[in-house]
């Protein structure tokens, strides 16, 4: 109505402030044992490490150690597999061998656990492992079977090698120079006493 004045505060002044909201933990959380604390705390950094694990650097190196040791506890505890902790951190990883193999949280543990023994490698040794690189590798594969084919069909199998994998004569020319060389994987020597040497 014209002329009637009417007085407002704003709302904002008008609003009984609301007290904070206090989390609180689960009765599991607090009834958690040691071990189980440990595993709690390293599933954020593992979670974040399987979602970075194509493009990993350094941190293999700090995390791999403290999963592992995390893992050999629960293993003398539980007696479980590998697997069966890996699904600790990720219910979804599939209990079959086929499965959990392609799982990318499997694989990321995987990795870690293998990180973790060169680690112990590497310590052991006192110097650096370096990797072999892949002609190297395969190189030394060839050399470990050759043995094995009879001399009138190793030709057979250089030719083979040139099909099947789409290689140009000199690139064929260059493994079987690198192959007199190199070292096999398995001495076959003594059958008895047949042993890995890589």
């Amino acid at each position: 109505m014209p002329g009637l004045r009417m007085d407002t505060v704003p709302l904002a002044e008008t609003q009984t402030p609301r007290a904070p909201r206090l989390r609180r933990r689960s009765v599991s959380q607090l009834a958690l044992t040691p071990l189980q604390q440990v595993i709690t705390t390293l599933k954020q950094p593992f979670a974040a490490f399987v979602r970075l694990h194509a493009s990993i650097g350094e941190t293999s190196s700090t995390l791999a150690p403290k999963f592992m040791e995390a893992f050999t506890q629960w293993e003398a505890e539980t007696h479980g597999a590998f697997v069966e902790f890996v699904s600790l951190f990720d219910p979804t990883v599939p209990k079959d061998r086929e499965g959990y193999r392609h799982h990318k949280t499997y694989q990321a543990a995987e990795y870690l656990k293998r990180r973790y023994m060169m680690m112990q490698i590497v310590a052991a040794l006192g110097t650096d492992v370096q990797a072999v690189g892949p002609l190297e590798a395969f190189a030394r594969l060839v050399r470990t079977i050759l043995p094995h084919i009879p001399t009138a069909q190793q030709e057979m199998l250089w030719h083979v090698l040139e099909i099947e994998l789409h290689w140009s004569p000199a690139r064929i020319k260059a493994l079987r120079n690198k192959t007199k060389k190199a070292e096999p994987l398995i001495k076959t020597q003594d059958k008895a006493k047949l042993r890995l040497i890589a």
